[in-house]
Parts: C-alpha cells; structure tokens; sequence
C-alpha cells in the first residue's frame, strides 16, 4: 500500500506495466529486457532508466529494481493477470538460460510451474556437470517431481542419481540405480 500511494502515483500505466514484466528478474541487463519487453515497452524502458530511482546500475550493465518496488510491481502484475505473470517468468527464465544464469532460470520455472522447461535444464546442467554448484542448484527443484515423473523420463532419472551422488546420498542414488535398471 505504502509503494501504492507514495511511487505509483507517478508512473502512467505504460510504465507501471513494464516495470511489473522487470520486476521478475532478480537483475537484468537490457539484452534480458528486450527478450521480455515489446517495441513500445522498451521505448518506454528507455525512459523510465532516465528517471527512475527504483532502477539502479549496479556493475557491468546489469540493474536491479529496488526491492520493495519490485515487489510491489511483481504483485501487481500477478494480481492483475496470472497468465501473463506466468508467461513472463517462462520467457525470463529462458532469457536467463540462455545467459548461463541457470540458477534464477532455474527459480523461474519453478514459480511458473514449467516442469518441461525445469526438467530440461536440470537435466542439461547434469549433463554439463559445469563445476560443483549445479547439484546443489538442481536439487531443490528435484521435489517439483513425483517419482512417476522420474520412472517416465530415464534422463531426468539419471540427472537425479547424478545429483544424488554429488551430494553424497549415496543410499538415495542407489536405491534409483536400481529403478533405472
């Protein structure tokens, strides 16, 4: 309410809707606002950068809405049309998996209910197996899953067992050999 009354007021509903589709990323750059944003909204995005405070630089090109704005706006989005607050996680999560941002495409699937587009990362990172985090990022998202899910699909299966093992589970990841088997 506070955001409502004091901040809203000052941006027409262009702004506010486009501020409610950045408002889901964590961080952004203006590559990942082009692959949410339409022509006008970006027009618009270019603008609001000019003038806007909830918007800050922060390193190499990547800005964040402050995070009581960003709530607000998130909100407001999800209030106001579902559908299209579950289109716009997808689309930013796949903006960010296209970065190597696995970890928040990872969160974005997970809020927007996508289990294809979460089962395909998890089992894309497994493959990769880049560094150590990957297990540890994949692993809360595992639950999203039944073990139906598991029993139909061998490599989110196998990308489980992996998962499991590097986190050291090891009567998990054989007790799912032996599934896979």
């Amino acid at each position: 309410k506070h955001v409502d009354s004091t901040a809203a007021p000052y941006f027409d509903e262009k702004s506010r809707q486009c501020l409610e589709k950045l408002a889901v990323f964590k961080a952004f750059t203006v590559d990942m606002a082009e692959d949410v944003l339409n022509e006008e909204e970006l027009a618009v995005f270019r603008h609001i950068l000019k003038f806007c405070s909830y918007i800050t630089l922060d390193g190499k090109n990547i800005y964040r809405i402050d995070e009581m704005f960003k709530g607000y706006a998130e909100n407001r989005l999800r209030q106001r049309n579902e559908g299209e607050y579950l289109k716009i996680q997808e689309m930013a999560g796949k903006s960010c998996e296209k970065r190597r941002m696995y970890k928040e495409a990872l969160e974005l699937y997970h809020k927007c209910g996508n289990r294809e587009l979460l089962a395909h990362l998890i089992i894309a990172m497994t493959e990769r197996s880049d560094g150590t985090d990957f297990p540890r990022e994949c692993r809360d998202y595992l639950s999203d899953f039944t073990d139906k899910d598991f029993r139909n699909n061998a490599a989110l299966l196998c990308a489980r067992i992996m998962i499991e093992s590097y986190a050291l589970h090891l009567e998990e990841s054989n007790r799912l050999l032996e599934i896979l088997r």
